[in-house]
């Protein structure tokens, strides 16, 4: 197109032809993707039909006419004894067979064809032709029998049962099934295809069925099918250990028609022999095809007449002889267990954790190769699932568990507002009635399940021995790691009377032992940590400088509630910074390590001498914790499994008592070992006097027996004290100014504090316990603070505190609370830990307070001017082991009262007293708080128009309305409206400036003057990445907080205010 300048100014156009010449870039192919059928058994010469109407094989060429034909058509020289390719010069050709074909023998034929152009230059093409060998009813088919497993799970269910069996080498026959009218009331049948299928609600039990089988030609047969009809228990489920084998499918696991027996079928024996039980014991309720990768994961359970064995022995065994199973089954045993999580850990990296969890469908499954079996089963998937599983522990209501019970050894569930709670018998300690002890007598072991640590794990273990050497704990490899595995274990042994640990991530072994001095086969009580952090490191350890920035940040943009940093964040952002562990070994909590502090002087002035109390070393992170065990060994290995010799370990058993062993706030119960040999449960045998004397005659029938060396005390149930835990404890209230002081008759320990408490309150503040140092500019309370448990503290080195966030103790319950301090780490636990009961953390760096032992306030803090009184009930105080009077009687365990006020004996409430409701409500009270709830046998008239109590719902039912509790009423929502929908459902409806499932995170933005936004999480991640680029160039004392104070000040508006000279 073009136009010209005069005017009016032109234009015209004008239209270019340009021709593509072609080239002979594309050799011949066939005109279609044929699909030729030979039939068997056919005499040569026979010429093969390629579609129902033509024998011409076409070809075509998608160049040019002058790059195409004539074309040439042959085959390769190996293939013409068996075919004849006639070309016709045309482009089409007709094939013909030789010699005839066997289907039994030869399914399909591949038949190459070569194929030429006349191009310039020519191009040589080949093509398969794929040719199907046609079936001719030359075989008789055969009376068969199959075997078919139906497991349901809460109800029976209609579900297809597979093909009827009648063994038959010739496929296309057309035969005709034909089921006895016997047994029509529970099955049907498919008379074309031979699908059988089970009707609905099928009572549980074992059917013989029989099916005449025809084809027209050859005799008739009677075909038998076994159905057994299982309901599969849930303790199956909980009970059941899996398998993961990679190169086959599920078809291929249960399809005995190529080797006479099938991989079902050798798993189904190896399980039987090497469990010592019959066949009919062994319960494989899932085999499932994987994902992406060709494999099949196998669920199964074994029941014995002592009950279901224990998944960890399943997989034990199965782990043991591996390479044997591998050799019987033909296949790869990729995974004992199922582990979704060796794929995802990097996605549940900021988790902190990462779980298997198993999902169990209602709808049927079934599994069938056409062979003598198949599964009718729940449908399975294995997922990962993100978090901590022993730290994010939820203790739900009793009834969610059953018919099992989470309370062990004969504890009985009862229902609280925050989940169930264990009352136990006398002998087990756990919060879920654990059996906590046991006892080793030399060569002996016990099985435990396997650690399932979070990312950053803590283990603890307390021991008592005599003898210098043995192993206490182990979990690695059961035999030879086959070529490719990784050795990935952790070993704690005694050696010498020394404690030595043994780590190995996947990636090379740490050994920390602790100095040749320390001895422990001393006969008394000693306790070992085992710590393993991710760490981010450079030439320097960053951690100090990150949270100095942090609080730097949070100083000057006044966010008092910007949370500290997690690192595993700042490893995602930073990929460039080396992934590493940091363990540490700890000995009796360091009780020996030598403090020196500078008195009003900041935590930096600080010194501390662990070396002969605690050992650390770094390892490469290459797995997230010890996960190559299926098994937890205490107190010795198996030597008789196989001939495996542990080559990891100097010492195989152990003699003495093992206790209180926890992962995670997990707690071990070791009353019950999956497999055991020459143990004894508890720790009586070793606790002198406690095991000369029988139990009631030192503690009673409501207290244990704890001795050492000659000694004992007793440590007596909730609710009882005494030398003999013979005395009921009895309740104090605590109202409006109320408080109580007490003197300590001795010193307590700097670096330690032990409290255990009965609270019971509805007020959502109020402080229970405080004590202060000397000079008074160091303290420490215990308080409930917005409705939580909270401990606040100074040690020397600024204000802190920790707080346990998911349960609220405000409820109105009794509940037992404990503080554990060591040093600067911080335990709270709510009856009796574990899970969400429990929280630890060291925030500070200081490590010691001496208390004034004057100044023991319960109930409220010093100044006495400002009143922080706690309103509510407290039972059964102790401090550091002491009994604390709350009845001012006589000096109890060095405790003695000083002054009280507020405060009297018993734990009333008179709330119907004080409320009144109107008919047809009534008032119940629920101890200090009502409720109007409607009685109908009292007002038998339907319907009202007054309102529930906050947070309760009114629910309409066969006898009128009545106002349900929900979990509203506890008030989840910190900053927010709690909208119920059921009684155990709500949403929270958060109010400006928050946000979070509980309304409990604060939003804190830094805003641009463009109106775009910079989080501080961001702007965080940001400096952490320039600290790790200038590690090897600054001096973190000094140079961090200039860099600090550069990154806020370029931020514009989000500084209040211009930092103080002194700051910088």
């Amino acid at each position: 197109m073009a136009t010209d300048r005069g005017t009016p100014a032109l234009t015209g156009s004008v239209t270019v032809h340009l021709p593509l010449l072609d080239v002979n870039d594309n050799g011949p192919e066939l005109e279609a993707p044929y699909s030729p059928i030979l039939w068997e058994n056919s005499p040569p010469p026979q010429v093969v039909w390629l579609n129902q109407s033509s024998t011409l094989l076409c070809v075509v060429d998608r160049d040019s006419a002058a790059h195409a034909g004539p074309f040439s058509l042959a085959l390769p020289p190996p293939y013409t004894p068996e075919f004849h390719l006639q070309d016709h010069g045309n482009g089409t050709a007709t094939l013909t067979a030789l010699r005839s074909f066997d289907r039994e023998r030869q399914r399909e034929y591949y038949l190459p064809v070569i194929m030429s152009d006349s191009g310039h230059p020519p191009m040589t093409a080949t093509n398969t032709l794929t040719i199907t060998i046609g079936d001719q009813n030359d075989n008789a088919h055969q009376a068969g029998e199959k075997d078919v497993f139906v497991l349901s799970r809460k109800g029976r269910f209609a579900a297809a049962l597979g093909k009827v069996y009648a063994p038959d080498p010739d496929e296309w026959d057309n035969k005709t099934y034909t089921l006895e009218s016997s047994a029509r009331k529970y099955f049907s049948l498919n008379q074309s295809s031979g699908a059988l299928t089970i009707r609905q609600n099928t009572p549980v039990g074992s059917y013989w069925l029989r099916v005449g089988v025809s084809d027209g030609v050859w005799p008739d047969v009677m075909s038998e099918v076994r159905v057994h009809v299982r309901e599969l228990e849930e303790k199956a489920i909980r009970s059941s250990a899996s398998v993961r084998l990679t190169g086959i499918t599920a078809r291929e696991f249960i399809d005995s028609r190529v080797t006479g027996k099938s991989r079902l079928e050798i798993f189904w024996d190896f399980l039987s022999k090497s469990l010592s039980v019959r066949p009919g014991s062994v319960n494989i309720f899932g085999i499932v095809d994987g994902g992406e990768v060709k494999s099949v994961d196998v669920h199964f359970s074994a029941l014995t007449d002592s009950g279901y064995v224990r998944p960890e022995k399943l997989h034990g065994i199965l782990s043991a002889h591996k390479r044997k199973l591998q050799s019987m089954l033909r296949a790869n045993l990729s995974q004992v267990e199922v582990d979704e999580c060796a794929a995802h850990a990097d996605t549940c990296k900021a988790a902190g954790g990462c779980s298997t969890r198993l999902t169990v469908g209602n709808s049927p499954t079934l599994v069938d190769a056409g062979g003598p079996f198949s599964l009718v089963s729940v449908t399975l998937a294995t997922s990962a699932a993100c978090g901590c599983p022993a730290r994010d522990l939820l203790h739900r209501p009793c009834s969610f568990y059953y018919p099992g019970n989470p309370c062990l050894h004969g504890g009985t569930c009862f229902d609280t507002q925050d989940g169930y709670r264990c009352q136990c018998p006398l002998q087990f300690e756990g919060p879920d009635c654990q059996q906590t002890g046991i006892s080793f007598l030399g060569n002996g072991y016990a099985w435990f399940p396997p650690m399932k640590p979070c990312f950053d794990s803590h283990l603890s273990v307390e021991f008592m021995t005599e003898e210098e050497n043995g192993l206490l704990l182990y979990a690695g490899p059961l035999a030879t790691l086959l070529p490719g595995e990784p050795e990935d274990y952790m070993a704690i042994e005694l050696i010498g009377g020394t404690p030595s640990l043994k780590i190995n991530h996947g990636s090379g072994t740490l050994v920390l032992q602790l100095p040749n001095n320390v001895r422990v086969a001393d006969r008394r009580w000693h306790r070992l940590d085992v710590r393993s952090n991710s760490k981010v490191r450079g030439p320097r350890s960053i951690l100090p400088t990150v949270l100095r920035l942090h609080a730097y940040i949070s100083h000057w943009l006044n966010l008092k509630h910007l949370r500290e940093p997690q690192f595993p964040d700042f490893q995602h952002l930073c990929p460039l910074l080396p992934n590493l562990k940091e363990v540490r070994f700890t000995l009796d909590r360091c009780s020996g390590a030598i403090v020196m502090e500078t008195e009003g002087v900041d935590s930096w002035a600080m010194t501390e001498d662990r070396s002969s109390c605690e050992i650390r070393g770094i390892t490469p992170n290459r797995d997230r914790y010890v996960d190559g065990s299926p098994v937890l060994q205490l107190g010795g290995v198996d030597e008789n499994l196989t001939s495996y010799e542990y080559p990891q370990l100097r010492y195989k058993h152990f003699m003495g008592c093992i206790r209180s062993l926890a992962v995670d706030s997990r707690t071990y119960d070791l009353g019950s070992p999956a497999e055991s040999f020459n143990i004894v449960p508890g720790c009586s045998g070793l606790d002198s006097p406690c095991a000369r004397m029988e139990q009631p005659a030192l503690c009673g029938n409501k207290g244990r027996c704890h001795g050492e060396r000659g000694s004992f005390n007793c440590q007596c149930g909730p609710g009882y004290t005494g030398p003999g835990c013979k005395q009921a404890v009895p309740e104090f209230s605590f109202s409006g100014r109320s408080h109580m002081q007490f003197q300590l008759l001795g010193s307590l320990p700097a670096r330690q504090t032990r409290l255990y408490v009965g609270i019971r309150t509805r007020s959502p503040n109020g402080v229970v316990v405080s004590v202060i140092s000397r000079e008074q500019n160091e303290y420490l309370r215990l308080e409930v603070f917005q409705g939580l448990l909270s401990v606040f503290f100074n040690l020397g080195d600024g204000d802190h505190n920790l707080t346990l966030p998911h349960h609220r103790v405000d409820n109105g319950d009794w509940q037992e609370v404990e503080l554990d301090r060591y040093g600067k780490e911080f335990t709270l636990r709510l009856d009796g830990g574990g899970g969400r009961r429990e929280v630890t953390a060291s925030p500070g760096r200081s490590q010691e307070i001496i208390i004034d032992q004057s100044v023991v306030m319960i109930g409220n803090s010093l100044p006495s001017g400002h009143n922080r009184s706690f309103l509510g009930c407290l039972r059964q105080l102790r401090l550091n082991g002491r009994l604390v009077p709350l009845d001012g009687q006589q000096p109890s365990d060095g405790v003695q009262l000083v002054s009280s006020q507020g405060v009297s004996q018993g734990c009333p409430s008179d709330a119907c007293r004080k409320h009144h409701c109107s008919a047809p409500f009534v008032c119940v009270d629920l101890w200090r708080h009502h409720e109007c709830r409607y009685t109908p046998d009292l007002f038998p008239l339907k319907g009202t128009s007054k309102g529930c109590p906050p947070g309760h719902m009114t629910k309409e039912g066969s006898s009128g309305k009545a106002c349900v509790y929900t979990l509203c009423a506890s008030r989840p929502c910190r900053h927010g409206t709690c909208v119920p929908h059921s009684p155990s459902r709500y949403s929270c409806q958060c109010v400006e400036g928050y946000q979070g499932r509980h309304c409990e995170l604060t939003l804190a933005m830094s805003h641009n003057q463009d109106g775009s936004s910079l989080s501080i999480s961001s702007m965080f991640a940001i400096s952490i990445c320039v600290l790790a680029f200038l590690g090897s160039y600054v001096d973190y004392r000094c140079d961090v907080v200039l860099f600090s104070a550069y990154l806020i000040l370029i931020m514009g508006e989000s500084v209040r205010s211009p930092p103080s000279a002194n700051l910088l």
